[in-house]
């Protein structure tokens, strides 16, 4: 996938637009893929994925759609989001129409989180939740009628943080309708800020979970529009009441018929 990002080094008003579809560094360097000056070299590393750019700082200082991230951390900066650094600011744009897949670097955003029967990888046609900070940063985790998150093996949604309790929280998905269940976890949990208890709440389109050090957010594709209904095929119209239908001809006894009166027409001619 290739994102558009307009960069703009420290104390200047110009921000060019660099496309961006594999790994690059960000920083001072001419060496870097884009260069923001007064920055040092390789400040920060951009992993581009379908849901946008996985940004990971070397420096401290950075935030990424306005959380703080530090050195070595990720996180995911979606279209429509600022990453700054130093005085330093990269704008993501929407991403670009019928680019080919990320490279590979990105592909390691998915690994591991995802249990054998709930991978999947990105399900863009149905609710998902999109992993936004740590290694799984940038991946989707398709949502199914009744699924656990949690650290465990026995989660159904497996996620690689040591602050998640074993079973954390169960997402229900009916219908149309999210919601979101503390399962009496040790670090709790939060939707936008805000902690859950028991029961389950209710979730809209780009609700943040908070599950142990892990933040996932709710993506809610469109519905896809209905096929238009093929015109029916007029039957053909029925034959009256009383009138019955006449009584097939064989094809041997037809053409006897026919040769016999031939024969007679043409015996009378002579």
């Amino acid at each position: 996938m290739r994102h558009t990002v307009h960069a703009r080094a420290p104390g200047l008003d110009d921000a060019p637009a660099i496309a961006v579809a594999a790994a690059i560094p960000a920083g001072g360097s001419q060496a870097d893929g884009i260069v923001l000056a007064g920055l040092p070299p390789a400040a920060l590393r951009l992993l581009p994925c379908d849901a946008g750019l996985v940004v990971e700082p070397a420096v401290a200082g950075a935030r990424v759609g306005g959380h703080a991230v530090a050195p070595g951390a990720r996180r995911l900066l979606r279209p429509g989001e600022r990453a700054t650094l130093q005085g330093a600011e990269l704008a993501l744009g929407p991403p670009e129409p019928g680019a080919g897949p990320a490279d590979g670097g990105t592909r390691t955003c998915a690994a591991g989180i995802l249990r054998a029967g709930a991978a999947g990888g990105s399900a863009p046609s149905r609710p998902h939740l999109l992993v936004l900070d740590g290694a799984a940063a940038g991946a989707r985790l398709p949502l199914g009628p009744d699924q656990t998150l949690g650290r465990s093996r026995r989660a159904d949604l497996r996620l690689p943080d040591a602050q998640a309790s074993r079973l954390h929280a169960r997402v229900r998905v009916r219908g149309g309708a999210v919601t979101v269940e503390d399962l009496g976890a040790k670090n709790g949990l939060r939707v936008n800020g805000v902690a859950v208890d028991r029961g389950p709440r209710a979730l809209a389109p780009g609700d943040e979970l908070e599950v142990g050090g892990c933040a996932l957010a709710l993506v809610v594709p469109p519905a896809a529009p209905e096929a238009p209904a093929r015109p029916a095929i007029a039957a053909a119209p029925a034959r009256p009441a009383g009138r019955p239908r006449p009584p097939r001809v064989p094809r041997r006894l037809a053409a006897l018929l026919l040769a016999l009166s031939a024969l007679a027409l043409a015996a009378a001619g002579s």
